[in-house]
């Protein structure tokens, strides 16, 4: 008899056992089909995952001790300084970014600074030349720091730090509450001094001769407009600033703001003259041209001294 035929008399003979065998083996094969499925997927999500977020990897400077071109520096309190004869340079950084696949990067060391803010006293006791120093990170990027990236830190107001950002600090919302800062103060504090500068450059060369430009004729009045929320001026750029149009600001205002006809009067003598002006060139161009008020700003910032 053959071995087939054996086979298909036992089935037929033994029902009972050859349903709970079948059903046995249909069970064994359902849960291998579904760990295969979910391990294809596993993979499919791991694959999208990696496409989304990408991956990092870290150059450092080796500063330890068996690295025979590392050292360090210890001054008279004790403090430790570590340095390398051969650092991470531009070179290397231009030759990692020009790899298929290598996306942005971010530069980043830490140190002590100096600050005129009220900050929190740590838990660690320290001179009193020492205690407004805070412990700082310096970035290429916020956006790629590992802080960020990992959501250690969240931003929740103002903008990340860009490597065509100049003086510029992310600091915790408890320490700005502390010290009554909101975002914009600082770039609202370096507008104002290149404005100064900028405005000088262009009266002493289309009317040179003695004056103080920190006069109230001069300074007082880029005060009031910056600052005052009485300034027509102010008011105005507000508006533009809050996404209104050139005409509808016009419109909204109940008065006059010089400020929209004297841009223009300036840029036409300028002209002539032709004084680096930043500011006001990205002032008519918002006005005139109908630029992008925030493309502009941040072409502007990137002239800042």
């Amino acid at each position: 008899m053959g071995t087939v035929k054996r086979a298909f008399l036992y089935v037929t003979r033994k029902t009972g056992k050859s349903i709970l065998l079948f059903l046995i083996l249909l069970v064994m094969a359902t849960f291998v089909l579904t760990g295969l499925s979910i391990a294809k997927s596993s993979r499919e999500a791991q694959h999208d995952l990696r496409k989304t977020l990408g991956g990092e990897f870290q150059i450092a400077v080796d500063l330890s001790d068996s690295n025979p071109y590392a050292g360090k520096i210890v001054d008279d309190d004790g403090s430790v300084e570590l340095y390398t004869k051969y650092p991470v340079t531009r070179e290397m950084i231009d030759t990692v970014m020009a790899i298929n696949g290598v996306k942005s990067y971010n530069a980043e060391t830490h140190m002590f600074v100096s600050t005129d803010l009220a900050i929190f006293p740590g838990n660690v006791p320290v001179k009193a030349e020492y205690s407004n120093l805070i412990y700082a990170w310096s970035v290429l990027d916020t956006r790629n720091s590992s802080f960020f990236q990992s959501e250690k830190f969240n931003l929740i107001e103002g903008n990340h730090i860009t490597e065509n950002e100049k003086n510029a600090a992310v600091i915790s919302r408890a320490l700005a509450e502390k010290n009554g800062l909101k975002s914009g103060d600082n770039f609202q504090a370096m507008l104002v001094s290149n404005a100064i500068r900028e405005m000088e450059r262009f009266i002493d060369t289309v009317n040179p001769r003695p004056r103080q430009i920190c006069d109230s004729v001069y300074l007082g009045d880029l005060l009031v407009t910056s600052y005052s929320r009485f300034s027509r001026n102010h008011n105005f750029g507000s508006m533009i600033g809050r996404g209104y149009s050139v005409t509808a600001a016009r419109m909204e205002m109940e008065q006059t703001a010089e400020g929209y006809y004297g841009t223009k009067c300036i840029h036409d003598i300028n002209r002539r003259y032709q004084v680096a002006m930043p500011i006001l060139d990205g002032v008519y161009d918002i006005l005139y041209r109908r630029m992008s008020p925030a493309k502009t700003m941040a072409r502007i910032a990137e002239s800042f001294d």
